[in-house]
């Protein structure tokens, strides 16, 4: 009897042991897939692709999510500071740096497999996890606030011109319809000359009237000093010394490491965009920062994502430079300035019909009173 006693204890320890070392093993894979080194320089491209290969996790899934931050703060997730969702799963009462990689293997001419890199963006997040033996094992879901979706204004952009011309149109129309019928005689230069009004735009590198607009540019959109980007902290820091908090809602940074490649936007590394602007060929990562200053502290919200960066371009000196920050975008060059084309073309079409349309009205009147 205590015989069989004893071998059901062993078999019952034995069962806990291989339980704990399989959670164990668990939270090793956890590990590796989601939680990133200490000393991880999360703003270099290089070290990205360098530790995905050696993880053997570029390509894993479609997007990855990584974690910055310590192993203890992310344990503690399993061990109290959570609360239960309805599922039964944990989801943090901490915001953590979450940072979302999209990555894929492609072959090189030489037939060599590299790592590209396609998308990575930051947010601050609360994280809900799978929990087994006080560890997370799994992420299941993350519930991101980002600050802006940077696409819909860029659609929002475009149909704001074209609502804002197609009225100003009109507007023309209607008077050229309700005065120019019986009071105003055209000629065909001068309907042309209408025509003419919307194809005008500016263009890039013309000569600035603002000979300090490069010098406000990099003040406001390039990062003058190293300090820690990934904290939200130390961007309230950088933001007050450069009185720079709450200067807009939002506001777009990128590191003084790419000041030249910005300035090569508007030098042949850009593509022209509408009037003045041109859009870059390359990604760059962006930091968009909503800050507000409240009770003389500097608060600080951060997303970090790579996009293709618009710049106005103008020539101060004798060189172009950029002068305004437009916006950021995820639409590559040439489809951003496809969906611009299309915008001014639908304008001309409008006006061009407009006018066709008046032309028309004219020559019936001057039939009549010939006629007569």
């Amino acid at each position: 009897m205590r015989s069989a006693v004893f071998l059901s204890l062993l078999f019952i320890l034995a069962l806990s042991v291989e339980s704990e070392r399989q959670s164990n093993d668990r939270y090793a894979e956890f590990k590796k897939k989601h939680i990133l080194p200490a000393d991880f320089q999360t703003d270099n491209e290089t070290v990205w692709v360098n530790y995905l290969v050696n993880n053997s996790l570029c390509g894993r899934t479609e997007t990855q999510s990584f974690i910055k931050d310590t192993e203890e703060n992310i344990k503690q997730i399993c061990n109290g500071a959570s609360e239960k969702t309805n599922d039964n799963y944990d989801r943090s009462t901490k915001l953590f740096h979450v940072y979302m990689i999209e990555s894929k293997n492609n072959t090189t001419d030489a037939l060599e497999w590299e790592c590209i890199i396609e998308k990575c963006s930051q947010v601050n997040t609360s994280i809900t996890v799978k929990c087994e033996n006080n560890l997370p094992h799994k992420i299941l879901k993350r519930e991101e606030t980002h600050l802006n979706n940077r696409s819909n204004e860029e659609v929002n952009r475009h149909y704001f011109v074209i609502m804002l011309m197609t009225t100003v149109v009109f507007l023309m129309f209607l008077f050229m319809l309700s005065h120019g019928l019986n009071n105003i005689s055209f000629s065909n230069n001068e309907l042309v000359m209408f025509s003419d009004i919307f194809s005008n735009w500016a263009h890039p590198c013309q000569r600035s009237r603002n000979n300090n607009a490069y010098n406000q540019f990099k003040r406001r959109h390039i990062i003058s000093r190293e300090f820690n980007t990934s904290q939200e902290s130390a961007w309230a820091d950088y933001l007050t010394r450069r009185n720079l908090c709450g200067r807009t809602h939002l506001q777009s940074f990128l590191h003084k490491n790419n000041t030249n490649s910005i300035k090569r936007i508007c030098n042949g590394r850009g593509v022209r965009d509408t009037q003045n602007l041109c859009i870059s060929k390359r990604m760059f990562r962006v930091y968009i920062v909503k800050s507000t200053k409240r009770n003389g502290q500097c608060e600080v919200q951060l997303q970090t994502e790579y996009f293709y960066v618009i710049v106005a371009c103008e020539v101060i000196g004798n060189r172009c430079l950029p002068v305004h920050y437009e916006t950021q975008t995820n639409t590559e060059p040439y489809r951003h300035v496809q969906l611009a084309s299309q915008t001014l073309s639908d304008l001309q079409l409008r006006l061009n019909q407009c006018l066709s349309f008046t032309q028309t009205q004219e020559q019936q009147k001057h039939k009549i009173f010939n006629h007569h």
